[in-house]
């Protein structure tokens, strides 16, 4: 089965978007993981809607949301889960949903003796967390010291 994670393009974002392009190196500011097999249409506007979960500072954290990614300003990435891995996939982001964003983790990418806060995340954080956790993906990375480019450059090294 396939998801897929949407990587958000930063020169298409605000100034937050750019300075984690430039602290990082990368072309990308934001993740989502994306559940294809769930998804609407906007009548009024006439477009798909994805249903999205991730965290973002702008809504405060960990959320659910059905968002419109415009290909222009997204790359989106399939990732192969074993079948019945959707289920628990969705529950398990669900126990995480409404926690709060990690300002203190994206301090650590400039300070990085800043203490870890295992309660709260930011967006590749949250969606690396939940995908070791219930599918065993990227064990090579630590959720709270990646971000959204280096998840994007790990998913195209092994392809």
């Amino acid at each position: 089965m396939i998801i897929n994670l949407a990587f958000f393009r930063a020169e298409y974002g605000g100034l937050f978007a750019k300075l984690i392009k430039w602290r990082t190196g990368g072309e990308h500011s934001h993740v989502e993981m994306i559940f294809p097999q769930l998804s609407i249409t906007d009548q009024k506007r006439r477009r798909e809607l994805q249903l999205c979960f991730s965290s973002y500072e702008k809504e405060g954290g960990v959320r659910f949301k059905f968002i419109h990614l415009d290909p222009e300003k997204w790359d989106i990435v399939p990732v192969e889960i074993p079948d019945n891995k959707l289920d628990e996939l969705l529950a398990f982001s669900s126990s995480l949903a409404d926690a709060k964003y990690d300002w203190f983790g994206i301090v650590k990418f400039v300070l990085p003796h800043v203490p870890e806060r295992p309660d709260r995340f930011f967006c590749s954080e949250v969606v690396i967390y939940v995908l070791q956790q219930v599918v065993g993906l990227f064990p090579e990375l630590v959720s709270y010291k990646t971000a959204p480019a280096e998840l994007f450059a790990e998913i195209h090294k092994n392809r």
